[in-house]
């Protein structure tokens, strides 16, 4: 089994107040293509039409070589996502791959795959087999981009 957590509430209103306060590198930006702005907070597409902020993100908690920082969209004003264990995201249902690696408690990578979407929760379930395995990143299999981050429940 796997829980999945999308980026913090603190995460998002930090970066909405500093776009309010003029810092350049959060943006806001009209969705214009389907699936092109999934937001990291409640990992929903952006419609098109809609406002989304574009900010730089890390999602690492330990520091390694690993630890890069990337872009994400989110929702100005977001509630979040509300999944139940095992349970997989609009972004990720959507879409036809995903790319996922894992970590270990390092913060190392100690595999990662492109796989189907449809494959998703057993590509999962494989890694955390592995005590090894700390956590996942999934991310976009097109862009590279961090998308939501899996643990064991």
């Amino acid at each position: 089994m796997f829980k999945i957590t999308p980026i913090s509430a603190a995460v998002v209103a930090d970066a909405r107040a500093r776009f309010a306060a003029g810092d350049p590198t959060v943006q806001r930006r009209i969705v214009s293509h389907p699936q092109s702005a999934p937001c990291r907070r409640c990992l929903r597409d952006g419609a098109v039409g809609e406002a989304m902020l574009l900010f730089a993100h890390s999602p690492f908690t330990a520091a390694s070589p690993y630890a890069e920082t990337g872009p994400v969209f989110a929702h100005e004003q977001c509630a979040g996502a509300e999944l139940a264990p095992g349970e997989l995201p609009e972004v990720t249902r959507a879409r036809t791959h995903a790319t996922v690696r894992a970590y270990d408690h390092a913060g190392a990578i100690c595999d990662a795959v492109l796989t189907p979407a449809a494959d998703l929760a057993v590509v999962l379930q494989r890694f955390f087999a592995d005590d090894a395995v700390a956590c996942a990143h999934v991310r976009s299999a097109s862009y590279g981009c961090f998308t939501y981050r899996v643990d064991r429940p």
